[in-house]
């Protein structure tokens, strides 16, 4: 079974602080959820899941990992269908709640008609869909530098702070969210022939930083990712046989 990455725990983490601030922005009326979901009599994590909020009627599947980010608000019921699987639904309790675990159960799926309006698991349409969803706070004029000290009472209000630490976190988000798709697990196992354990090991020690990669054109990703699993493969030589991860 494949440990849990501290990458994706540790991004997890940030993205429930990060929601949360959201739901107490003031005049904030968008939440998403977020969460993964598995096989209940193996664990296995269940890719192209039909997650699907029955009172906005929007769709959309979940990614080869398992997982999904969903806007629902406390009170709406949210229903996860595969073939194959029992449908399970979850009504949303409470806005502090920001990461579910989904287990599916294996039966006969209901038969109910279910269209998937949001099909894209690629960053540049997910960036396009958040910056629409949260058009409002993104593009709040918030008081900093010279017009803070202009208006000190004003910038250090409530409203204010919070809208500088909302637009902060999602920058923040956004370039972690860059970097894993330009340095994903699939393209890392493609070049490398690294698998398992292994490809993640490599990736939480070489994960190049967002300036990095944004500066650097593809083939010279590529370059990195050859160059540096060299490293890595020579450093796993060096420690002990029952310290190596597999791959």
């Amino acid at each position: 079974m494949r440990r849990a990455d501290p990458n994706f725990n540790a991004f997890m983490r940030k993205i429930a602080t990060f929601l949360l601030l959201l739901l107490t922005t003031s005049g904030l009326s968008a939440q998403t959820i977020t969460g993964i979901v598995s096989d209940a009599a193996g664990g296995a994590a269940l890719s192209g899941v039909v997650v699907h909020n029955v009172h906005t009627d929007l769709s959309l599947t979940t990614d080869a990992g398992g997982r999904f980010t969903i806007a629902a608000a406390p009170g709406e019921l949210v229903a996860f269908r595969m073939m194959g699987y029992k449908v399970a639904r979850v009504r949303i309790l409470s806005s502090t709640t920001p990461f579910y675990r989904i287990i599916l159960e294996s039966g006969v799926q209901e038969l109910e008609g279910v269209e998937v309006r949001y099909h894209h698991n690629d960053f540049k349409h997910d960036s396009l869909r958040y910056r629409e969803m949260f058009r409002k706070q993104l593009e709040y004029p918030v008081l900093t530098g010279w017009r803070a000290i202009q208006s000190p009472f004003t910038a250090m209000g409530k409203t204010n702070q919070q809208m500088i630490s909302f637009q902060k976190e999602y920058e923040w988000l956004e370039r972690q969210k860059y970097v894993d798709h330009a340095f994903s697990e699939k393209l890392v196992a493609n070049l490398t022939g690294l698998k398992g354990d292994s490809v993640w090991s490599y990736m939480q020690q070489f994960r190049p930083s967002y300036e990095m990669l944004r500066s650097m054109p593809e083939y010279d990703v590529f370059t990195y990712i050859k160059r540096t699993v060299s490293i890595w493969r020579m450093r796993q030589r060096m420690r002990p046989a029952g310290s190596r991860g597999g791959g």
